[in-house]
């Protein structure tokens, strides 16, 4: 039931981790998203990116559409990311329970 009414919340990817793995952690790519949308709907980009230009901006978008040279992540490399993720999620938390 969670999933048709848009209550239960993805990490959306703009451009999808398959076609673009080098934005997967680029902070304007990933925003978040209705799981509905994201897995049902295979991210219903049309509307995402309405709704992109509206939040970041054209010249934003049309960066994060443009080319990226690729990344390649050491295992530390993504353990700081989960670690400061982690850590920007407690303080979100924190902030919600005052």
């Amino acid at each position: 039931n969670d999933l048709m009414t848009g209550s239960r919340w993805d990490a959306g990817h703009y451009r999808s981790v398959g076609a673009c793995p080098e934005l997967r952690f680029e902070p304007l790519n990933i925003h978040r998203q209705c799981v509905k949308c994201n897995r049902n709907l295979s991210g219903n980009a049309v509307e995402y990116r309405i709704r992109l230009v509206q939040r970041i901006g054209a010249e934003k978008v049309a960066w994060l559409e443009g080319l990226h040279a690729p990344c390649k992540y050491t295992v530390e490399e993504i353990k700081a990311i989960k670690a400061e993720y982690r850590a920007m999620t407690k303080e979100l938390k924190k902030g919600e329970a005052a």
